[in-house]
């Protein structure tokens, strides 16, 4: 490992980055992460996984809500 801050390292493999979500390192690309302009090395926080799951419980929730409000 070269360098290494909280977020973001440098290993042998290439680069990386923390998900905040899963706490788990993972290579920092498109193919793990979303890009986000104002992100640490233009990533998303989260894992495009973390980010899914985060989105599926969100719909979910939402439409539960609006459920709840028609049947009133």
């Amino acid at each position: 490992m070269t360098r290494e801050s909280k977020k973001l390292r440098t290993t042998d493999l290439g680069a990386e980055k923390y998900c905040t979500r899963c706490n788990e390192w993972w290579p920092a690309d498109g193919e793990f992460f979303y890009s986000d302009p104002t992100g640490l090395a233009g990533l998303f926080y989260c894992c495009k996984a973390c980010y899914q799951e985060w989105k599926a419980a969100h719909l979910a929730k939402k439409a539960a809500a609006r459920g709840a409000q028609q049947c009133s």
